[in-house]
This record gives C-alpha cells, structure tokens and sequence, in this order.
C-alpha cells in the first residue's frame, strides 16, 4: 500500500478546522514525519473532512443498468465523498430475499471504491402486502428495512413490519406518504400547480403518514426514521413526538433544501422528486433546523434516470435527481455560501450522524487510525455537465451551473479512489 503525504492543508478534527500536514501510512493517519513515500499530495487551500455517508441512495441494480449500474454508482460516491451509501430495495428483482443482498455486497465488494450497505423491502416485491424474510436478509448483511417510495398504507401490516423488523435490530425507515391523498398529483399542490395546470400533492399526504408512523412508533416503542422530510408541518410534528418522548428520526434532502415549487415552473422534468418540491417557507424552515442542530441527517435520495425518462412531460416523466456526484458542493453552496452556516456546522449530518443512526463507528481523523477521507477545495469553481457527472444519472436541475467548491481526492481504505483531473 502506497504511503501518501498532504502536505498545506488544514483538518477538520470534529470540532474545528486547523492547519496540518499528514500521512497515511498502511491505511491509518500518523502526524509523524515518513523520511520515504509514494506519492505527494498538495492541498493548499483544502479542508480534509471525514468521508461522507449516504443513507439513501437508489443503486438500480440489479435489473435497471441502464439507468445506473455498480460501476457508474461507486465512482459517483467517490467523486462526491461518499465512501459509504446505502443501497435502496426498488430494484428489479426487489431487494426483499437474500440473494439479491448477496448480489448487492459482493459487487460492491468487487468494485472496491466504497461500501454498500443494503437496506432490504419490509414486504414482498414493495407490495405492502406479505413481510418479506427480514432475518435472512440481516444475516446476508442488510442493515435496514423500507418500502422505500413505496410507503405501506395498510397500517396494520406496517406494525407488523415493525415488530418483525426490531427482533433483528433492524433499522427501520419510511417514506411518508398516504397514495389516496397524492392521487395523481405531479408537484406541490398551490398557485404553481395550478398555474401549470397540473395536479398537486397537498402537503398532508406526507403529514398524516408521518403523524401514523409516530403514533406506532410510540404504541410499540419502536424506533422510526422518516425519510426525506419536505414540508415545515411534518418536521413540527416530528420535533414535538421527539420532545415527547417518541424514538422518531428524520432527514432532509439537498434539492428540499436548495429549491421550490417555483423551480418547476417552466415544467422542467429535472425538478420533478417525490416528495414534490416545496414552498420557500418549507425550504427555510428546514434550513433553519439544519442550523439549529435539530435534523437528524441529510440524505441524497440519489436517483438516477436515462435521458429519455425526463424527456416526457411532466405528468409522465420519472421522479428523481441523481445526486451523489453533486450533493456536497450543492450543500455548500446553499448551507454556507447563501445560508452563511460554516461547513463544520453541517458536515456530520451527511458523515458521522448517519453512521450513528446505523450504529456505525464515526470517523474522526486522528493518529494511528484507519479512516477513510475527501478532500475539498472550498475556493475552486467547477461546471456541473454530463462529463463531470461519473453517475449514468444526467438528470440534474444543476446541469450547466457552476458550483464552487470542489472535491480533489477521495481516500477509502487508504487508497486514493477519486483524484479530480484523472
């Protein structure tokens, strides 16, 4: 393994940033001087976080390669300074057996440039239907349970699933949405809905499966995540059933927090997500409970689709943004540069908290440890394209913008898996 050397550079060491040089030498960081190495890196004007870990992320495989596949998937993380990613169940064949668990492990095992983390169905084929074998999938690896976009409406299957679900300790998440209230609705129901003449999604299809998912939570004292928050409502009631008492988490997603209803207004697919984007008084509010510390973690919700699939109109077109090549320099765009929160407020809540949630050791970049890193240029401007883009996912709103902020490496295992420029 090649020794490595940063040299002009400063550390975010978990509560504040400071100037060091350092090594990493079989894998683990050291501070002492190395008289010989392989390789120097010099990142003048960089800050070194931890590696960055995504709760959410929609691998398509198996079965919808054409959209994204283990290699296009693992080289965007890295080129977003994800080193960690966790692999949703709507694949095809789902995720709810053990051998597409397997199959998820080992090619990202093969790949090598980051792990994987499956998360398996809660049921069969996401059907809301009959719990899929949650023990089996465990044992293979899985380290969590969700229906993912597919959100269970019957409630009394959804208790089972949670008592299934927490006798292995499984971390169990929800997308909130009741499917009789979203109807046919495309975006977020108000006076861009209706000025486009297109059919809306009221904000309590989200707030009445949120407000189910913690009454249960609370009847069984089972813990619950609910995935990609989107409206200042459903994030009151969360922080209230937290106060409480209730064993409820939550994250927020880069483009709930950067954009707005109004965004879609020129019926551009590209801003067409599920949960719909919100109004600027959502978005502000959940900026303002990322600088107050009160989110739980920020997800990408990485969804990835071929060109053609955006190119319908916009009731008919696929929901979702690829954004795992993306997500860091966005979030810095709009959390610190806009929003004036310094990065260090931030960063643990797409690094160190999701691995909390999951009971995964955080990362703190200190001596004699193996850790895995990226480093960040906060000055140096980049253009988002398709050829900067490593996911097979085009389909960002961001496409053609320029962002500053920049990632230069990222380090895995000790290993350098991203340099920008080759």
């Amino acid at each position: 393994m090649k020794k490595l050397y940063f040299k002009n550079g400063q550390l975010y060491n978990g509560k504040e940033i400071k100037k060091s040089d350092f090594y990493v030498v079989d894998g683990k960081i050291t501070f002492k001087k190395q008289e010989k190495v392989d390789e120097i890196c010099d990142i003048k004007d960089c800050i070194v976080f931890p590696s960055l870990f995504d709760l959410h992320t929609h691998i398509r495989c198996p079965g919808e390669e054409y959209k994204e596949d283990f290699d296009s998937v693992t080289k965007a993380a890295v080129h977003g300074g994800f080193t960690d990613i966790c692999s949703m169940p709507n694949t095809k064949p789902t995720a709810d057996n053990q051998p597409i668990i397997d199959y998820i492990i080992l090619e990202g095992k093969r790949y090598n440039r980051c792990r994987i983390h499956p998360f398996g169905s809660l049921t069969v084929g996401l059907k809301g239907e009959k719990l899929s074998r949650m023990g089996l999938m465990k044992k293979s690896g899985a380290v969590g349970v969700t229906d993912d976009g597919k959100c269970i409406q019957n409630s009394v299957i959804m208790i089972r699933a949670m008592e299934y679900a927490s006798t292995y300790n499984l971390f169990i998440m929800d997308h909130a949405e009741d499917i009789n209230i979203t109807g046919t609705g495309v975006l977020n129901e108000g006076e861009i809905s209706d000025s486009l003449g297109l059919s809306g999604v009221p904000e309590i299809a989200e707030t009445i499966m949120i407000l189910r998912d913690i009454e249960m939570s609370r009847y069984l004292d089972i813990p619950i995540h609910i995935t990609h928050v989107s409206t200042k409502r459903g994030a009151e009631i969360i922080l209230k059933a937290k106060n409480e008492g209730v064993k409820i988490t939550f994250d927020v997603t880069p483009h709930h927090l950067s954009f707005t209803e109004k965004d879609c207004g020129s019926f551009n697919t590209l801003f067409k997500v599920n949960p719909p984007l919100r109004t600027e008084s959502d978005r502000k509010f959940l900026i303002k409970l990322v600088k107050s510390g009160k989110v739980d973690a920020i997800v990408t919700d990485h969804a990835p689709h071929a060109k053609f699939e955006k190119e319908y109109p916009f009731d008919q077109a696929s929901v979702g943004i690829s954004g795992l090549d993306t997500a860091f320099s966005l979030l810095y765009r709009t959390l610190t540069i806009e929003e004036g929160i310094p990065v260090e407020k931030w960063i643990d809540l797409i690094s160190n908290k999701p691995r909390k949630l999951l009971k995964i050791k955080p990362i703190t970049l200190m001596e004699n440890k193996k850790r895995d890193f990226f480093v960040f240029n906060p000055k140096e401007k980049w253009t988002v394209t398709e050829k900067t883009i490593y996911s097979k996912g085009k389909n960002t709103p961001l496409l053609g913008k320029k962002l500053k902020g920049k990632i230069k490496y990222t380090v895995f295992q000790g290993r350098i898996v991203f340099r920008d420029g080759g």
